[in-house]
């Protein structure tokens, strides 16, 4: 069984390392076309965040709670009190976003949605690389499958961020 402990221990090879209820989840480094499209959709929500003082945006990012540790390719969590905390210490994120690749979208689609809806993750996004879309996934409401403009309003009082699938791919 694998702790967040044992994963802090483990040497920096490049790898992504995870651990989800007791299981070290390892995943190689990300193809180009994956790491263009998360720094692509990560500017974007950095933008919007920055201009409302909204959240913090990380990509990669990293999730803690109990036992478990999961690295998302991008991560918006509340801003914290303190501005120099530690991973553990970020409240729930208020976005988690996972762009497939060919070795982890089973992972994705499955035992990490799973673990973000369990944890309270209001919103988790999956880019799909293939078909050029993002399965949304909120809290109380049915997967959605967007293929046009992703659309993201953590706040009804703010206007919400719109995306056009295509230009994450450009």
């Amino acid at each position: 069984v694998w702790t967040p402990g044992d994963l802090d221990l483990l040497p920096e090879t490049g790898e992504r390392f995870e651990v989800l209820d007791g299981v070290l989840l390892v995943t190689a480094q990300p193809a180009l076309l994956h790491q263009r499209v998360a720094t692509r959709l990560a500017a974007y929500l950095v933008r919007y965040c920055d201009a409302h003082r909204l959240a913090w945006v990380s990509a990669p990012g990293e999730v803690r709670w109990q036992q478990n540790v999961l690295a998302p390719d991008v991560l918006v969590s509340p801003i914290p009190a303190d501005g120099d905390a530690a991973w553990r210490d970020l409240a729930v994120p208020m976005l988690v976003v996972e762009v497939h690749s060919p070795s982890t979208h089973l992972r994705d689609r499955g035992m990490k949605r799973l673990a973000y809806e369990h944890y309270g993750v209001p919103e988790y996004w999956q880019v799909d690389l293939e078909s050029r879309a993002v399965v949304v996934t909120r809290r109380g409401h049915d997967d959605a499958l967007v293929t046009a403009v992703l659309e993201w309003q953590p706040d009804p009082n703010i206007t919400p961020l719109r995306i056009e699938i295509a230009a994450l791919f450009r």
